[in-house]
């Protein structure tokens, strides 16, 4: 019996692996706050979360859709990366677009085609995409972009690699990951012109940029699949550091936001920097993203119940109580 139960939770686990593999390039999630309100997205639809009550609200479902991203706000408006995967193409092929809408929930406009919008001054930088759905469809990675917030004086700036993993502004500088097919990933820096390239120390995920660090996942392959270990590079002067066994979630003020598994769920790690101290928050089968914040955090994963709903998210405060399901649905 107790071996039967062993194979069906492997089942169970490597059944999720497989649905984690189709959310296309996933991204570490970001938190992103305007005023007294946290945003995030799932299934299509954007909420708001009251930063110190905790009170969550629907702002806007995205009809075209049900994979959306947000990733910046600049006064009212939200800018995201609206994906049409999950839309009846009959393709495996990602069609993604650089969008924005008001915080209020009204008049979505579609900027470009790409992902990932991150805003510094007065620009949006971006992952440009050139793709075609018609005839014989295509994808293909065009480089990192610069464009006006309101998608006019579009520009690339870095194409010399095949493929773009991830781009993030910090303190004056646009850093991103390229890759030429192979595997390996370069992380590299650039002024706001794409000018200045820089090389640093490779990783895989979006990083988190906190007091002139940047953290950042390290992988390796192992029985059952990739091993995370998270690490820090200091911008001044390169060095590197060893920071904890697991995969980087997202990172909000002082705080790092990580994963580890213990063999049957992944864990949840709450890592002061300044205190190099790691407290465990909570636990869930397979979590996918983690929305940070001053109370309470957003915790988006896999249930496991394939046959019911097999997606949640929970809201919950820093310590991992009073949890509050969200949502909870199916999907294939």
């Amino acid at each position: 019996m107790k071996r039967k139960k062993q194979a069906i939770s492997f089942f169970i686990l490597f059944c999720l692996c497989l649905l984690m593999a189709e959310q296309k390039e996933a991204k570490a999630a970001e938190t992103v706050t305007k005023g007294a309100y946290t945003y995030f997205a799932e299934d299509g639809i954007i909420y708001k979360m009251h930063t110190s009550s905790g009170k969550i609200s629907k702002v806007f479902k995205v009809k075209r859709s049900n994979t959306v991203e947000i990733f910046s706000v600049k006064g009212k408006w939200l800018y995201l990366t609206v994906d049409d995967y999950y839309s009846k193409r009959g393709t495996d092929l990602t069609w993604k677009y650089v969008c924005r809408v008001k915080i209020n929930g009204k008049n979505l406009q579609t900027l470009a085609k790409g992902e990932s919008p991150y805003i510094s001054g007065n620009y949006i930088y971006y992952m440009a995409k050139d793709f075609n759905k018609k005839g014989s469809p295509y994808i293909k990675d065009k480089g990192i972009a610069r464009m006006s917030l309101n998608g006019k004086k579009k520009k690339i700036l870095n194409s010399s690699y095949s493929y773009y993993y991830w781009v993030k502004p910090y303190n004056g500088r646009i850093y991103f990951s390229g890759g030429t097919g192979s595997g390996d990933m370069d992380v590299c820096s650039m002024d706001p012109k794409g000018q200045n390239l820089k090389q640093h120390a490779s990783g895989e995920g979006t990083p988190y940029f906190c007091k002139n660090m940047m953290y950042y996942n390290v992988t390796s392959t192992g029985r059952l699949g990739r091993i995370y270990t998270v690490y820090s590079e200091n911008l001044e002067d390169g060095t590197t550091e060893y920071i904890a066994d697991g995969e980087l979630k997202t990172g909000y003020g002082n705080t790092l936001y990580y994963t580890a598994s213990n063999g049957q769920k992944d864990i949840l790690y709450r890592y002061n920097i300044s205190k190099k101290k790691a407290s465990k928050v909570c636990g869930r089968l397979m979590i996918r993203n983690v929305i940070g914040g001053k109370k309470w955090l957003i915790v988006q994963y896999y249930r496991g119940d394939s046959s019911k709903k097999n997606i949640g998210v929970d809201r919950i405060r820093l310590n991992g109580k009073n949890k509050k399901t969200i949502t909870a649905y199916f999907r294939s």
